[in-house]
C-alpha cells in the first residue's frame, strides 16, 4: 500500500502554481527581515536572538519558503534533533516559525511550507514531526493530531516555602557565572527525558531575550538551574530546569517572589519537584505536549521495544493511505489503527481497546514498562 508522503518531495506545489522551495543564503537578510516584520512587529533582529544558533545563514536550507511576483509569501522552519527517554533514542523533526503574508493567505502557501519540511525532515531520518499551534483544525488537515502530555503547574512563594520544608534549608540562588554553564549542561543531561545538546548549549541560551536563569548552589556548587521566558514566548512560564528538587523549589522560590503568576512546565514522568509542589496544593493542568505527524511509525516501534522479546511478534506499521492509516501486526492478525489510536497507544494515558484485547497478562506487563514513551522537548529545545 501506499505511503501517504513520499521519502523526497524537491519542490511541493501549491494550488495557485507556486512552489514550496528552500530558502537560498543571498536571501538571508531579507527573509530574517521579513519574518521579524510578520512575526515581531517590525523588530528587526528578534527572533535571531530568540533561536541563537539556528536562524544562521549557514543554516539557510532549513527553511521552506514560497515565493511570488519576486517576494516572499509563506515561511516554515524545520530543525531535527535527536531525544531520549525511558532508554530509547529517537530522531524527531520540529516544524516551527510558519507564516504567510496577511494579503496571501487561503491559498495552500502554509499547507505547501509545512509538507516541504515534513519531507526533508524524512529524508533526514525522523521518525516523527512535532509542531506547537492553537491551529488545531487546519494542521489536522495535514496530518498533525495532538497527542503527548504536558503538564502546568502554577506556583508561589508560600507554596514553594512550605514545600521546601520537608527537603531542608533553602540553598542559596543567583544569577549564573561563566564557570556554571559546563555543570549546568551536565545537569541537564542527568535528565531520564531529554534532546542530545550540544557542548556549550545553555551558556548559548544566556542573551535570549525576556529570559531570566537562576542557579542554586551548595558550597558554590550549582545543584540546580531554572529559566523562565524566552521571547516573545514563555512569559512567566519556567520552561527549562534541572538538578536537585531542593535546589530546583529554591530557583522557583526565588523567580516567584519576583514574577507573578509563575508556572513549572513539566513532562509525563513523575518528578519529585512537580510531587513535592502539589502535595503543598500548587494547581496542576495536564494537556497536550504539541501536534504530532508520524512519519515512520514501524522505525520509531522498533527504536521503543527493540529490548523485549516478549513483544517481537508485535509491529506497528504505516502510515498508508486510508480512513485507518496505521497497521498493529499481531496474533489475531493485523488491526487497523486510525491516527488517533496510534497517537494513543504510543504516548497517550490509555491503550486502545482494540490493542489491549490482543494482549496476554505478560505481553501487557512488558508494554507497560515501554509505553506510553515519555516523549517531552523542553523549551530552548523547542521552535
Amino acid at each position: 500500500m501506499p505511503f501517504l508522503q513520499p521519502a523526497s518531495t524537491p519542490a511541493v506545489r501549491v494550488r495557485d502554481g507556486g512552489h514550496a522551495q528552500p530558502a537560498n543564503a543571498a536571501e538571508w537578510d531579507r527573509l530574517l527581515a521579513w519574518l521579524d516584520d510578520g512575526n515581531r512587529a517590525g523588530r528587526r533582529g528578534r527572533l535571531l536572538a530568540e533561536y541563537p544558533g539556528r536562524l544562521t545563514r549557514e543554516h539557510s536550507d532549513r527553511h521552506r519558503v514560497v515565493r511570488s511576483a519576486g517576494g516572499l509569501v509563506s515561511h516554515a522552519y524545520r530543525h531535527g534533533i535527536q531525544v531520549t527517554a525511558n532508554g530509547a533514542q529517537v530522531p524527531i523533526g520540529l516544524i516551527g516559525l510558519v507564516y504567510t503574508d496577511p494579503a496571501a493567505r487561503g491559498r495552500g502557501f502554509a499547507g505547501a511550507c509545512v509538507e516541504a519540511s515534513v519531507a526533508a525532515l524524512q529524508d533526514e531520518g525522523a521518525v516523527l514531526a512535532l509542531l506547537w499551534s492553537d491551529r488545531w483544525d487546519f494542521y489536522r488537515r495535514l496530518g498533525f493530531e495532538p497527542a503527548g502530555v504536558e503538564r502546568q503547574v502554577r506556583i508561589d512563594p508560600p507554596q514553594c516555602k512550605r514545600a521546601l520544608r520537608d527537603l531542608g534549608t533553602a540553598t542559596n540562588v543567583r544569577d549564573p557565572i561563566a564557570s556554571d554553564w559546563p555543570a549546568l549542561d551536565r545537569l541537564h543531561a542527568r535528565r531520564r527525558s531529554r534532546a542530545l545538546r550540544p557542548e556549550g548549549f545553555l551558556a548559548a541560551q544566556t542573551g535570549v531575550p525576556d529570559c531570566r536563569f537562576v542557579v542554586a548552589e551548595n558550597g558554590g556548587e550549582p545543584i540546580a538551574y531554572t529559566a523562565v521566558g524566552r521571547g516573545d514566548d514563555l512569559q512567566g512560564v519556567v520552561h527549562d530546569w534541572a538538578g536537585s528538587p531542593l535546589g530546583v523549589l529554591s530557583c522557583l522560590r526565588a523567580l516567584a517572589s519576583e514574577t507573578s503568576p509563575l508556572v513549572l512546565l513539566a513532562g509525563p514522568e513523575r518528578e519529585a519537584v512537580v510531587d513535592q509542589l502539589l502535595l503543598y496544593g500548587a494547581p496542576i493542568q495536564n494537556g497536550c505536549l504539541g501536534l504530532v505527524r508520524l512519519l515512520d511509525a514501524a522505525a520509531l516501534w522498533d527504536r521503543l521495544v527493540v529490548a523485549q522479546p516478549e513483544l517481537a511478534r508485535f509491529r506497528l506499521e504505516g502510515p498508508y493511505a486510508g480512513a485507518k492509516p496505521f497497521r498493529f501486526r499481531c496474533r489475531a492478525g493485523v488491526l487497523k489503527l486510525s491516527t488517533q489510536e496510534t497517537l494513543a497507544l504510543l504516548f497517550g494515558r490509555q491503550r486502545p481497546d482494540a490493542v489491549s484485547f490482543q494482549l496476554r497478562p505478560g505481553e501487557a506487563r512488558c508494554l507497560n514498562e515501554q509505553l506510553p514513551w515519555p516523549l517531552f522537548v523542553w523549551g530552548f529545545d523547542s521552535v
